[in-house]
């Protein structure tokens, strides 16, 4: 016998109305934030979960694609402030595993949390960071300011120059160092991290210097010009990381920024010098006067 055209009707209508809730699964991480800087041991956290009731999410940290390096991330606490945000939120959604970027290469790196529930699609959110490495250390056992280091602020960083570090099982360094506040993780963080006087660039320096500059009447004595002694062994620790005389706004040697150096700027063609000063060396003009 065929089933009549209401009895259809009514067989559709029951089965949709029993058809289980298709779920989603949300996620959102709030440390690190994409592209950010990072350096020592920092926790990766945010939130996830299921829009289907009594279901528990599983979070995985994947670092650079590589499958050998995942780990589980703990998962899930209390979080009101998410359920409140989120109707039909469960209680507990925060998720958060400490991790020490030490173990990481210094330099760029690709985060991806993955987030799963049985029977419910994958979802993923990947950040990028940049790690910095001072003494190339996974762990530090000591970190030391030596009276003889410089600290100076360059706009909203701070630049320390001269540190001494020991990495954990290995012998004293010294290191440069930029750090900044990061508001997402409510601390200073070491944005950037690089060997201490560079000797093998640094030397090269020296010797012009020395030929052109370190010379009695001027940046030497003891009384040298503009207080910048430019002689072998004091001229790292009057320059770099110090401010200018002239224009104090600007560092004499900014680490890592040479269109913001000062010196630099002294002893380029054209360069943005403050008023009434002369340019470096004294009688210089053309483009290749150190040489």
């Amino acid at each position: 016998m065929r089933k009549g055209p209401l009895l259809g009707v009514l067989l559709s209508v029951f089965l949709c109305g029993f058809a289980p809730a298709e779920a989603t699964i949300r996620v959102n991480v709030e440390n690190p934030a994409n592209g950010q800087d990072l350096s020592g041991i920092v926790t990766i956290s945010g939130w996830a979960f299921s829009t289907l009731a009594n279901t528990n999410v599983t979070v995985t940290l994947t670092v650079d694609g590589d499958p050998n390096k995942t780990a589980p991330i703990p998962c899930c606490g209390p979080r009101g402030d998410v359920q409140a945000a989120n109707p039909g939120a469960p209680a507990n959604s925060s998720f958060g595993l400490l991790f020490n970027y030490g173990i990481l290469s210094a330099g760029p790196h690709t985060l991806r949390i993955d987030v799963t529930a049985p029977g419910e699609p994958a979802q993923s959110v990947q950040v990028t960071v940049t790690v910095a490495k001072p003494g190339d250390a996974q762990v530090l056992s000591n970190f030391t300011i030596p009276s003889g280091a410089t600290v100076a602020a360059d706009a909203n960083e701070i630049v320390l120059v001269g540190a001494q570090v020991t990495p954990q099982g290995g012998s004293p360094t010294t290191v440069n160092l930029r750090a900044a506040y990061a508001t997402n993780l409510q601390s200073l963080v070491i944005i950037q991290a690089f060997a201490g006087t560079n000797a093998q660039l640094f030397n090269a320096a020296q010797a012009i210097f020395t030929t052109r500059c370190g010379i009695p009447s001027c940046h030497a004595g003891s009384t040298p010009a503009e207080q910048q002694d430019l002689t072998a062994a004091n001229s790292f620790k009057n320059i770099v990381g110090v401010r200018s005389v002239e224009n104090a706004a600007l560092l004499r040697v900014n680490p890592g920024d040479d269109d913001g150096s000062y010196l630099y700027q002294k002893i380029i063609a054209n360069g943005n010098i403050a008023a009434g000063t002369t340019r470096m060396p004294q009688g210089c003009a053309g483009s290749n006067c150190l040489y």
